[in-house]
């Protein structure tokens, strides 16, 4: 099942599937997050990067310390927050209109596919 931990270190396709829906996963969160934070903006300034981080925090802390107890290792619970995080980034960036920092994440992500590609096959 794939709520259950797993490095899917013999499994390239699966384990990139995974690591792009964990992207999105992000961007979600961090957008449904953000829009909740939204009407404190006029008096907190910009609530984005603190939706970006809350979502990142709990997600570690919560999801992959909690529910899954670090299950597949401490690596892939950082590299799984890694990719929740970039999703997050790229879609707080998006809506803030900065372009660089979009192309900056995105080539991030695109690097853990390919290093994780690599390993795994």
């Amino acid at each position: 099942m794939l709520t259950q931990p797993d490095a899917m270190m013999n499994d390239w396709y699966l384990w990139a599937a995974v690591l792009l829906a964990h992207g999105f996963i992000g961007l979600i969160l961090t957008a449904a997050v953000a829009w909740i934070f939204k009407p404190a903006e006029e008096l907190a300034g910009d609530m984005r990067r603190l939706a970006w981080v809350v979502v990142s925090a709990i997600y570690f802390l919560g999801w992959e310390g909690c529910v899954q107890t670090w299950g597949a290792g401490f690596l892939d619970a950082a590299v799984d927050t890694a990719a929740v995080s970039l999703g997050g980034l790229i879609g707080i960036s998006a809506w803030a209109r900065k372009g660089a920092s979009v192309a900056l994440s995105g080539a991030a992500m695109a690097g853990m596919l390919v290093v994780g590609i690599w390993r795994r096959k």
